[in-house]
C-alpha cells in the first residue's frame, strides 16, 4: 500500500506542476525600420521600403509582411541599401540601391520581390527612376559634371547611357511623357536651376531656365501637360499647365513640404511638419489637415482606391535607428488610423484585460524624450496620450491610479545631467501631476531614478542613483513615499565616494518585504522590522531585473559585458534571499521576468548573438521549473524584449522597434511557415475512458524534442512503450491496444529532455 500511494503522490505532483497554459504570443505591431516610399499596384497590392527591406499589402495596405531584403543575393546591403521601389504589376518591380559607397544598382524582380537580380551596376550615384512599363525603364545618375541618363527597352538586357553636357547642374528626378518626350529636373550652383527636355529619347536636350531657384525635385507629370515640382527642398511649389512655358509658385516658406501625391489635375496632397496640407487647385491655395501627434510626416502615398498612406519619423532610438510610423486615411486626410509604429517602447501595464498603457524612451543628442500610448481594447489599437521626459517606469496601483517616473535633463551647480520626475494620475491615466521633482533648488541631491514599486497605495519606493553638492559624495539610492506620492524622502543610500557608476536598476515588493538590485552586484531588503538593508553580494555583476513570486522564492537577472567577453546570469533563491544559485545563460540578456507561482515564468530580453538593423534580436523563454531550464517561446524578433505583463489571464510583452506582444493562452505561430504550434507541453487525458480495448492519448509539444511516452501499472511499473524519439514542434495522437493486459488502473507519463513531465490515470474495463 506504501509504494502504491508514493507512486499516485509522485503522479499528482507532476500533475500540478505543469497545470498553468504558456499562451499564444501574437505579434500585435513589430516596427519594420525606417519606412520608404509606397508603390501600389492595385487597390489591395502594394509593396514598401523598409530600410533595405521590402514589405508587402494584400488588403490595401492594413497589414504588411517581410518579403525579402533588396539585394543581388550575395552581396551584404547595408543600412543605406535600397531606396526606391517601383512596381509594374504583383510580379515585376524594379529597385534602385547602393550597397556600398564604390558602387551602386538597378535591380529586377519577376517574382513579387522575394528574388533580385541586378541589371546595372554603376560607380554613379543614382538619384530617380521611372519605370514606365516592363520593358522601358529611365534613371537618373550622376553628380555636377558627370550626369548622365541610363534607359532600358528591354527589361534591363541591354542600356543606353545619354550623358547630359551641363556644367553645374545634378540631376534629381525624370519623367517622360512619352516614349521620346522627357523632362529631367535640377539642382544648380548658381543662382538659376533648370529643367531639361528632350523630344528624341535623350539624344538631345533643352534648357527650360528657372530663375530664383537653386534647386528642383519631385517632377510630376499629369495627363502629359500639366506639370508639377518642388523647388529649394520643398519651401516652393511650382505648377505648370503648358510644360514650363509658363509657371504659377506658391511659398510654404519655413514650412517646406517633403512629399506630394496627386489624385487628379487639381487635387493634391503633400505632407510638411505641419501635418497634411492639400490643395484642390493645382496648388495656387493649400488648406491643412492634422495628423494626431505622432512624428514629423514625411512621405505621402496613394493606392488606386484612393486611401492616403503617410510615414512619419518620431525621433531617433538608441544607437541613432530612425523611429518610423505608418498612417491610413480612407477620407482623404480627415481622419487617420496609426497602422506601425516603431516606438522604443520599454515597460507595459494594464487595468484589465482591454484597457493598458505603454511608455517609451529615447536619449536624443540634446534630449531625453519618452511619452505614454493608451489602449481600451487590449492593444489591438493605439492612441498617443502625451510626451514627457524619458519614461523610466509605468506603474499601476489599481485600476484609477499610476505612476510614472521619468528623466529629463537638468543642471546642478553648473553640472549637466539627468533630473528624475515622478508623476501620479487618479483617473486612469487621463491626466498626470508631477508629485515629486529632483530639483536643485528644492534638494541638497540630485536623484536619478530608474525604477518605482508601490507597496500598497500609501507606501512606495523610486530606486536609482544621487549626487550631492558639492559633488564629493555620490551612490546609489532610494526615495520613499508614505502617503501615495504626496511626500518623497531618501530612506538609504550606500554613500560611495570614488566616483564609480554604484546605482539600483531595479526594485519589487512582495508581501511584506521589498527588494532593490543594481550595477556591482548590489542587492538591498527591505522588511518592516528592519527597513533597507544591503545584502551580501553574490558577484560582482550589473544586476538588471529582480521579482518574486512569494516572499521565498526570488530571481535576479544580472549581465557584464565588454568588447571581449560577455556574461549573463539568473540568481534564484528558494530561502528569501539567505542563499542564491547562479544558472548561467551564454548569450542572452534578460531584461524583465514575470512568474506565475515558484515553479512557471516568462523571461523576455535580447540575443547578442544575432542583431538586425543594430539591433540585438529578441526573445522570450518560458519554464516550467523555477528558472532551472527554459524553453524558447519567441525567437528571433526584430529588437530586443523589455518588459513583460500578465493580468486577468492575459499577457504583454513589449521592446524596441514597436515591439507589441500578446497572449491568450492556446498556441503561437512559426514564423518560418506560418504555422500554428502548441505554446506550451501538454498531456491530454485518453479517450474514451474508461475503455475497452483500445484507446487514443493525445499531447503537444512546442518544440522539438526526446519524448517518452509509457504506460505505467498501480505498483509504478513501466508495462508498456508507446513512444521513445525525438518529434518536433507539434500534436499528436497514439492509440494503446491493452487486450494484452489485465483490466484495472494504469498510468500514462509523458517525459521530454526539456525537463517536462506529466502523468494522467487511466481506467481499462475488460
Amino acid at each position: 500500500m506504501k509504494t502504491i500511494l508514493t507512486c499516485i503522490f509522485i503522479f499528482t505532483f507532476f500533475l500540478k506542476s505543469y497545470a498553468q497554459n504558456s499562451g499564444n504570443w501574437e505579434i500585435l505591431n513589430e516596427g519594420k525600420g525606417y519606412f520608404g516610399n509606397i508603390d501600389f499596384v492595385s487597390d489591395d497590392v502594394g509593396y514598401m521600403l523598409a530600410n533595405s527591406n521590402l514589405l508587402k499589402t494584400m488588403d490595401g495596405g492594413d497589414t504588411w509582411d517581410f518579403v525579402s531584403q533588396i539585394s543581388d543575393g550575395d552581396t551584404l546591403v547595408s543600412d543605406w541599401g535600397a531606396f526606391y521601389i517601383d512596381f509594374t504589376s504583383e510580379d515585376n518591380g524594379w529597385a534602385l540601391s547602393e550597397p556600398h559607397y564604390e558602387w551602386h544598382q538597378i535591380l529586377n524582380t519577376t517574382d513579387g520581390g522575394h528574388t533580385w537580380q541586378v541589371k546595372k551596376e554603376t560607380s554613379n550615384r543614382l538619384r530617380f527612376m521611372q519605370v514606365l512599363s516592363d520593358s522601358i525603364v529611365i534613371v537618373c545618375a550622376g553628380y555636377q559634371t558627370q550626369n548622365f541618363i541610363t534607359r532600358t527597352t528591354d527589361g534591363g538586357t541591354s542600356w543606353i547611357d545619354i550623358t547630359l553636357h551641363v556644367s553645374g547642374l545634378s540631376l534629381n528626378s525624370v519623367w517622360f511623357t512619352a516614349p521620346d518626350t522627357g523632362y529631367v529636373a535640377c539642382t544648380s550652383n548658381s543662382e538659376n536651376t533648370a529643367i531639361l527636355k528632350t523630344s528624341d529619347g535623350g539624344s538631345n536636350w533643352t534648357e527650360i531656365i528657372m530663375p530664383g531657384f537653386g534647386q528642383l525635385d519631385q517632377l510630376k507629370f499629369f495627363n502629359g501637360s500639366q506639370a508639377y515640382v518642388l523647388a529649394d527642398h520643398g519651401r516652393y511649389f511650382i505648377t505648370s499647365s503648358d510644360t514650363f512655358k509658363t509657371w504659377t509658385t506658391f511659398d510654404f516658406d519655413t514650412t517646406n513640404i517633403s512629399s506630394y501625391v496627386l489624385l487628379d489635375e487639381n487635387t493634391i496632397f503633400a505632407v510638411n511638419r505641419g501635418g497634411i496640407l492639400y490643395s484642390t487647385d493645382a496648388g495656387l491655395t493649400w488648406q491643412t489637415h492634422e495628423i494626431p501627434e505622432v512624428g514629423t510626416p514625411e512621405e505621402i502615398s496613394i493606392n488606386s482606391s484612393k486611401d492616403l498612406f503617410v510615414t512619419s519619423q518620431a525621433g531617433s532610438g538608441w544607437a541613432g535607428i530612425p523611429t518610423s510610423n505608418l498612417w491610413k486615411s480612407t477620407d482623404y486626410g480627415g481622419n487617420w488610423q496609426l497602422l506601425i509604429f516603431s516606438y522604443p517602447f520599454n515597460d507595459v501595464c494594464f487595468t484589465d484585460k482591454q484597457k493598458g498603457f505603454l511608455s517609451y524612451a529615447w536619449s536624443g543628442v540634446r534630449s531625453l524624450t519618452g511619452g505614454i500610448f493608451t489602449t481600451n481594447d487590449g492593444g489591438m489599437s493605439w492612441d498617443k496620450m502625451f510626451e514627457t521626459g524619458f519614461i523610466e517606469s509605468c506603474f499601476l496601483t489599481d485600476d484609477e491610479i499610476g505612476y510614472l517616473l521619468a528623466s529629463g535633463l537638468g543642471f546642478f551647480s553648473g553640472v549637466a545631467g539627468n533630473l528624475s520626475t515622478i508623476s501620479k494620475s487618479i483617473d486612469s491615466g487621463k491626466n498626470w501631476v508631477d508629485v515629486y521633482s529632483s530639483n536643485p533648488d528644492s534638494f541638497d541631491y540630485w536623484f536619478v531614478g530608474y525604477d518605482l514599486d508601490f507597496m500598497n497605495h500609501n507606501l512606495g519606493w523610486a530606486v536609482g542613483e544621487y549626487w550631492s553638492s558639492p559633488w564629493d559624495t555620490n551612490g546609489a539610492c532610494i526615495i520613499e513615499t508614505s502617503d501615495g506620492g504626496e511626500n518623497w524622502y531618501r530612506v538609504w543610500d550606500n554613500g560611495i565616494t570614488d566616483w564609480n557608476r554604484y546605482l539600483l536598476n531595479s526594485i519589487y515588493t512582495c508581501d511584506t518585504t521589498a527588494w532593490a538590485v543594481g550595477n556591482e552586484g548590489l542587492i538591498v531588503k527591505y522588511t518592516p522590522q528592519n527597513q533597507w538593508q544591503q545584502q551580501t553580494s553574490v558577484n560582482d555583476l550589473t544586476l538588471y531585473k529582480v521579482i518574486f513570486s512569494d516572499e521565498q522564492h526570488g530571481w535576479i537577472a544580472g549581465y557584464w559585458w565588454s568588447v571581449e567577453e560577455f556574461s549573463s546570469i539568473l540568481l534564484k533563491t528558494i530561502d528569501g534571499g539567505n542563499s542564491w544559485k547562479e544558472i548561467q545563460f551564454d548569450k542572452e540578456i534578460i531584461h524583465d521576468m514575470y512568474f506565475a507561482d515558484s515553479l512557471h515564468g516568462w523571461a523576455v530580453g535580447e540575443d547578442t548573438t544575432q542583431s538586425y538593423l543594430r539591433h540585438n534580436s529578441g526573445f522570450m523563454l518560458e519554464t516550467f521549473d523555477g528558472g532551472e531550464n527554459w524553453i524558447p517561446v519567441v525567437e528571433n524578433l526584430s529588437a530586443p524584449l523589455k518588459a513583460i505583463h500578465f493580468k486577468d489571464g492575459y499577457g504583454w510583452a513589449v521592446g524596441d522597434n514597436g515591439l507589441i506582444l500578446t497572449t491568450d493562452g492556446s498556441t503561437w505561430v512559426g514564423e518560418s511557415n506560418n504555422k500554428v504550434y502548441p505554446s506550451k507541453f501538454e498531456l491530454s487525458q485518453n479517450y474514451p475512458n474508461p475503455f475497452n480495448p483500445n484507446t487514443m492519448i493525445n499531447y503537444q509539444l512546442p518544440m522539438a524534442s526526446d519524448v517518452e511516452l509509457s504506460i505505467y501499472n498501480l505498483l509504478g511499473q513501466k508495462v508498456a512503450t508507446l513512444i521513445n524519439k525525438k518529434q518536433p514542434a507539434g500534436e499528436y495522437k497514439v492509440e494503446w491496444d491493452a487486450s494484452g493486459f489485465a483490466g484495472g488502473v494504469y498510468f500514462y507519463r509523458l517525459t521530454t529532455d526539456t525537463g517536462f513531465s506529466e502523468t494522467r490515470k487511466l481506467l481499462y474495463l475488460k
